[in-house]
């Protein structure tokens, strides 16, 4: 399913976490780890994933734009 215009698009954890099914503190706990290995960062309401390389793979913004 496309992200844009999606109900995954809010601004909050909660939006994530029902686009891909699973519980919001499991997912936060999970994102936490995945930012203390340097694989992603995170600034306000978005996130960039990064490759083995350290190129960025993803970038996903969730702004009231999307709404």
């Amino acid at each position: 399913p496309s992200l844009v215009g999606s109900e995954m698009c809010k601004e909050t954890g909660q939006g994530l976490a029902d686009y891909l099914n699973v519980d919001r503190s499991a997912l936060s706990k999970e994102l936490g780890k995945m930012r203390d290995e340097g694989i992603l960062t995170t600034r306000k309401n978005a996130f960039t994933l990064y490759g083995l390389s350290h190129e960025p793979l993803l970038y996903v913004s969730f702004s009231k734009a999307f709404h």
